[in-house]
């Protein structure tokens, strides 16, 4: 069982380090490789020299074991990068939660003991706080590093397919983009459930190492974050395909295109954000209790959702029906996280009232 947490943090630390491969995380990435090539090649050379140069056998034999020697050296500094990233992220917080305390202490009556005690408190509970934040973080860039892979994937296929066909087609090429985004669809839900495995894998992991046998991390909350994860990244590639049609001296709609192409584009936005976010709620129960309907739902609620960006640049075919799915998935949702009508309407009638809930109420 010991092996299992092992994998875990492995795997993970192959996700965080691709996903934060630019700018200082790949300085320090490349910083890290040069450190065990140079220490690899230092030994292999320490080793050939010690040797006999005339011994063919022994000669190859030194080279499969530099080979090998280098990709363990490798893997063991791509670990020690990993619990360098972690061991930044946990120092931001400190930095973070540190900074927060000291502004209120010096904003507050130094001879107020009270004020001092409290604000005191309040500094441990808000680094804590913000400590667990940070350690969600990692969740949900290992899930937009799984939602990057589904994405190049079906990208390739779909690019692979488009130049072994006839560009001169136009049916066909408008049946390579159906299916494109058809596919594409279906791999990243068919990652989503690899995402899955992985973090029930790093739970039970959690749990083995664990002294009560309780994981610190319930499923619902990775498949919020999971979910959140996804949308982000996908909400960002959308947007940044939207700004990179925005840039050089074109105008939006000078050739009998919608004006509102920007503004509609960024309300489906943000309703596949929020989707993908209740999505991931809606497939990991169905996971977690073997109710495969309800990801054959998430997955036809997906393809739907994709398939009605076809009706563009009629908009109101695309938009309304999403974000009518939106309400029918958050509804849902909501409903499998334990909520009810009526949680609802206690807090419609406190607003209404403008009264806070009593305890015990």
């Amino acid at each position: 069982m010991w092996l299992l947490p092992l994998l875990d943090v492995v795997v993970e630390a192959r996700s965080v380090h691709a996903l934060l491969a630019s700018g200082w995380g790949k300085t320090l990435r490349a910083f890290f490789w040069l450190v065990s090539l140079l220490l690899s090649s230092l030994i292999w050379f320490i080793a050939v020299k010690a040797s006999d140069p005339n011994d063919e056998q022994l000669q190859k034999g030194l080279l499969i074991f530099g080979v090998m020697f280098s990709v363990l050296l490798q893997e063991a500094f791509r670990f020690l990068y990993y619990k360098l990233l972690r061991a930044f992220f946990w120092l931001v917080s400190l930095l973070l939660s540190s900074l927060i305390w000291f502004i209120a202490v010096k904003a507050s009556d130094p001879n107020d003991e009270q004020l001092q005690k409290g604000l005191l408190i309040f500094g441990v509970m808000f680094s804590v706080l913000l400590q667990e934040a940070f350690r969600f973080l990692y969740y949900k860039l290992l899930r937009a590093f799984f939602w990057l892979v589904s994405l190049l994937l079906s990208s390739l296929i779909w690019f692979i397919a488009v130049k072994a066909s006839d560009p001169n087609d136009e049916q066909l090429q408008k049946g390579l983009l159906i299916f494109g985004v058809m596919f594409s669809v279906l791999l990243q839900e068919a990652f989503r459930f690899l995402y899955y495995k992985l973090l029930r894998k790093a739970i039970e992991g959690l749990v083995a190492l664990s002294e009560d046998g309780c994981s610190p991390i319930s499923i619902q909350q990775m498949a919020y974050v999971a979910g959140v994860g996804f949308g982000l990244m996908s909400g960002a590639f959308s947007m940044i395909n939207l700004l990179a049609d925005a840039l050089g001296p074109g105008t939006v709609g000078i050739y009998g295109d919608s004006q509102l192409y920007f503004l509609t584009s960024a309300f489906m936005t943000m309703v596949l954000i929020f989707l993908h976010t209740f999505w991931g709620i809606l497939f990991f129960h169905g996971c977690e209790n073997r109710r495969w309907w309800e990801i054959a739902a998430v997955v036809v609620m997906h393809l739907a959702v994709s398939g009605s960006t076809f009706c563009n640049p009629l908009y109101v075919g695309s938009l309304v029906p999403s974000y009518v799915l939106m309400a029918v998935a958050a509804t849902w949702a909501y409903l499998l996280s334990g909520g009810s009508a009526q949680n609802v309407r206690r807090f419609l009638l406190c607003l209404q009232s403008g009264a806070s809930p009593q305890p015990g109420s």
